[in-house]
């Protein structure tokens, strides 16, 4: 027990340590449409994002950029809700603290500061999990805090806590993590609670990100094969509903109906997202441009550590199956496999506690061989982490595997110190970081208690999301009679914003794609892409949407 006190605050040190490089700056749209849902209810109580999108600059000419005006007359948001969901008790302390001084914006100040340090802590969280999970398994403290560490900084997971710490991977990481704490506690303790807990806990991984839908049947299988039977996978499934109860009702109010983007959209092809149209399950893995082992190839090796404990471990076998599914996800789902301006392979990077349970049953078997071959793939992300800080490696745009090397190998050292810390939260608004980090030490330290018995966990998660239904069911009615006078407020091109946003939003990520297939030689694939390139400006012409907005 002493010996995991001290691995955790060894955890919670070097997460705090880190923090130092923290630059909590929201990323355009992302960031802004993730937290749009819960800024938008607190301080208007609707789902329109006007406001949101206007005080980030992107409204131009009357047309709202990468989203488009619903037929309810709301703008359009396929980020889904989970993260704010899971943010929401730290968000609320940090509007009462902003509103007691006068400057409750929503957004930016003690809110932003609020929110990165909230990611913190779901990094630090993760970490204490996959030490728990770990030590319940006979593998030694060294070994596992070594696995923590590796992975931690050999997967995109420190940059998106400390770098872009605005977004939705560490509520994924943490909500992964702790569905893979009670996976584990299934196959030995007979309590129900836990079976509705692993249902809630899918259903937040899922409302977070929606790739996550394909850890459902890695979570069912487990449940199935660990004794639950019939009623453990009904009161997983009634889990799991709750949060996806909360988007349908959030989508309701934002398109008219509860699938949203699902069935809603104006991609070039009639949807939201361009899917279905390459398979790249081999670029995903292999591709220099973000692909998973050129820039985390410690990830090879924890599913190495995966494969050897099949025989020993039912839940080897159900994070390999995980892992399968967001592998079929992130090749085949969605055209921009490369996902858009990224830190390496970040579309999986939401398995990070998997991933360090895996390494650290590798390196309990491997020996020195095993230790050193982590710690020189760990070695390579962090020269890349140092790369893409400094300046020499780009992130938005493809990159061949001898450009790769040149990066690193050209970083420059000496202003290395001033872009990892020159635009830290601590080093610019001390006073306001620190204020931001009481407020999440007393949240979570309210919240700890709940976590520690399983049918608390449940019953808390229970109330977050009801709570967070009666909001979104009570936000339906203002956004749909609010509409019309805020689409004349910003004086939105109705007809042309119907459509445009996602269009040019298309465009840019079609100029990409089209960069990298011509580098590369894929030249029948490289006209198709063309094409449609052209297709989408000639409905921009049509629409009549200028070129500012298509910037």
């Amino acid at each position: 027990m002493r010996s995991s006190r001290a691995a955790i605050g060894l955890i919670v040190a070097a997460h705090l340590a880190a923090a130092v490089a923290l630059t909590p700056g929201f990323l355009e749209p992302d960031s802004v449409a993730t937290f749009a849902w819960i800024r938008s209810l607190v301080l208007d109580g609707d789902f329109l994002f006007y406001d949101e999108w206007a005080g980030f600059g992107m409204i131009v000419d009357g047309i709202p950029l990468y989203k488009e005006v619903t037929r309810t007359g709301a703008l359009a948001n396929h980020w889904w809700v989970g993260t704010s969901i899971v943010t929401a008790p730290f968000y609320l302390a940090a509007h009462l603290a902003a509103s007691l001084g006068g400057s409750p914006n929503g957004f930016t100040g003690l809110y932003a500061l609020t929110l990165a340090w909230t990611s913190v802590l779901f990094g630090a969280a993760a970490c204490a999990i996959a030490f728990s999970l770990m030590h319940g398994r006979s593998i030694p403290p060294a070994a596992a805090l070594g696995a923590i560490a590796l992975v931690w900084l050999g997967t995109p997971m420190f940059w998106y806590e400390m770098r872009f710490p605005l977004g939705t991977h560490l509520a994924g990481i943490a909500c992964i993590g702790a569905l893979t704490l009670v996976l584990a506690r299934v196959e030995r303790e007979p309590d129900r609670a836990l079976d509705l807990l692993a249902g809630l806990l899918l259903g937040l991984a899922i409302v977070t990100r929606l790739q996550h839908l394909m850890l459902a049947p890695a979570v069912a299988l487990h449940l199935w094969r660990s004794g639950r039977g019939s009623k453990g996978l009904s009161a997983a499934a009634i889990g799991a509903a709750l949060p996806l109860a909360v988007q349908g009702a959030a989508w309701h109010a934002v398109y008219g109906q509860p699938l949203g983007p699902l069935l809603a959209g104006s991609s070039p092809m009639g949807g939201t997202w361009m899917a279905f149209r390459t398979i790249a399950l081999d670029e995903v893995l292999l591709s220099s441009w973000h692909g998973l082992l050129p820039w985390s190839p410690v990830a090879a090796l924890a599913i190495a550590g995966w494969v050897l404990e099949l025989r020993r471990s039912r839940l080897a076998a159900a994070m390999l199956l995980m892992f399968a599914g967001e592998w079929i996800a992130n090749g085949l789902f969605d055209r921009y496999f490369w996902g858009g301006l990224s830190f390496g392979p970040r579309r999986f990077v939401d398995l990070a506690v998997p991933l360090m349970l895996g390494l650290g049953w590798l390196l309990r078997r491997s020996g020195v061989a095993g230790w050193i071959a982590a710690a020189a793939a760990t070695a390579w992300t962090v020269l890349l982490t140092f790369a893409a800080a400094g300046g020499s490696l780009p992130l938005d745009r493809d990159v061949l595997p001898r450009e790769l090397f040149a990066a690193v190998g050209s970083i420059d050292w000496s202003g290395l110190a001033r872009a990892l810390f020159g635009a830290s939260a601590l080093v610019r608004a001390p006073t306001t970081t620190l204020g931001a980090l009481a407020i999440v030490v007393a949240v979570a330290a309210a919240l700890a208690p709940l976590a520690r018995r399983a049918r608390r966990g449940a019953i808390a998660l229970v109330v977050l999301c009801t709570l967070s239904l009666a909001a979104a069911l009570a936000a339906i009615a203002p956004t749909r009679a609010r509409a019309e006078e805020q689409i004349r407020r910003f004086r939105i091109d109705r007809p042309a914003a119907a459509a445009a946003g996602p269009l040019i939003d298309a465009r840019g990520l079609l100029a990409h794609e089209l960069e990298f297939l011509r580098r590369r030689g894929r030249e029948r694939q490289a006209a198709e892409t063309e094409r449609t390139i052209r297709e989408i400006d000639r409905r921009l012409d049509e629409l009549g949407v200028g070129l500012a907005a298509r910037r």
